[in-house]
């Protein structure tokens, strides 16, 4: 199993400076609310955005602050009207960043096509302007549009080769993508600026075992379990240890506490789906794995696992379904289309059945005499046009 990998950073709210007259109180409430916000006491920011609003009903950077606040507690739609209320009073200046900040919040209510639109027109507006650069490799990563948001990570990393949480999403994509030489290249620049972050760690350790080299994956994993020891993260990567040794039963359970503690992420619910496949437990999966699918539409591994669940649920139809987004996702995956021909098969779909097997022995020769012993191809067996493409 090759689990794909986020992690939502969390928004940074804008310093503003003092431009104009402004209240010098609505601007000391405002400052207080960056600080308690950067500390995590997100409502008591709230209230002092509030009373610098109340004091400046005319000043657009707490209305921002608040929206951005609004932002990391999840309140995407109260955000949405703080933008508003921002973009009335600011300067065209700084429309750029009130947009960037909008995308997020309509990307995470699901208003997809609205949000790239609106990051478009940030970018046009401030081309290559960093935020909205990462906010749309952000949207194009979790879309599963991968090379697309790895062009736009070139472009701000050349501008800005510090910019951390660039190098963490660069290192995510590209180990979502399967380019796994990137992503251990990402991986280990990031973890210059940031040697503790033991999700980062984790991913460096898929990465590295992605490539076969084990040694270096176990000793980046023992580098990320030292810095998530008696966590809920911990139990995790227990379990994904264990389900990649086979050790499913044993891997559920570290998975279902991990879960029970509060670890939530598209890797766990993977993780989990495929164990729970593993033994039977077919329904669980899917729920599991269309979880991971909810929360990131683009995630290749969780189709291609839920794909499976389903064939073997004979959810045929379901199956199909899943089977044609991955292959909107990636091209280099023959069993993606060898599953395709067997669906096409036995629905008695022959002119899919023989596209989709062409497709997978381009990529798999081997699939192609699995075909002529396949009962899901019995019917065929004696076609001739199904001959001439298994080459017999």
């Amino acid at each position: 199993m090759k689990a794909t990998y986020f992690l939502i950073i969390p928004l940074v709210l804008l310093a503003v400076s003092i431009a104009g007259a402004v209240n010098k109180d609505a601007e000391q409430f405002n400052l207080y609310g960056q600080f308690m916000a950067s500390k995590g006491g997100y409502e008591t920011a709230l209230e002092a955005y509030d009373k610098a609003i109340a004091l400046a009903p005319d000043y657009w950077a707490p209305y921002f602050n608040k929206g951005a606040t609004l932002n990391i507690m999840g309140r995407y739609q109260e955000a949405l009207d703080c933008f508003d209320d921002a973009e009335l009073f600011a300067s065209p200046d700084q429309l750029a960043e009130i947009k960037a900040h909008r995308a997020f919040s309509l990307f995470k209510l699901g208003e997809v096509n609205d949000a790239l639109t609106i990051i478009d027109e940030a970018l046009a507006q401030t081309p290559d302007y960093p935020k909205a650069l990462y906010y749309r490799a952000f949207f194009k990563s979790k879309l599963g549009y991968y090379k697309d948001a790895l062009k736009d990570l070139v472009v701000l990393l050349a501008e800005e080769p510090d910019n951390t949480d660039a190098w963490k999403l660069k290192a995510d994509t590209a180990l979502s993508s399967g380019i796994d030489e990137d992503a251990v290249s990402a991986y280990e620049h990031y973890l210059v600026f940031q040697p503790r972050d033991a999700e980062a760690w984790f991913g460096l350790a898929k990465a590295r075992m992605n490539l076969g080299d084990t040694e270096g994956g176990m000793e980046a994993l023992e580098t990320a379990k030292t810095f998530g020891t008696g966590s809920a993260e911990q139990l995790f990567w227990e379990g994904w240890s264990l389900s990649k040794a086979g050790e499913y039963s044993r891997a559920i359970e570290e998975f279902k506490q991990a879960e029970a503690l509060g670890y939530n992420s598209v890797d766990l619910w993977i993780g989990y789906g495929f164990s729970l496949a593993q033994v039977g437990r077919l329904a669980e999966a899917e729920a599991y794995l269309n979880k991971a699918i909810e929360e990131e539409p683009g995630s290749v591994d969780a189709y291609y696992n839920l794909a499976a669940v389903l064939i073997n649920q004979r959810k045929y139809d379901d199956a199909m379904t899943a089977l044609q987004r991955l292959m909107e996702l990636t091209t280099d995956k023959p069993q993606v289309y060898y599953w395709a021909a067997q669906l096409s098969a036995v629905q008695g779909n022959k002119t899919d059945a023989l596209t989709y097997l062409t497709q997978a022995g381009a990529l798999d020769k081997s699939l192609l005499t699995r075909a002529s012993e396949d009962l899901a191809f019995v019917g065929l067996w004696k076609d001739a046009d199904f001959k001439k493409v298994v080459g017999e």
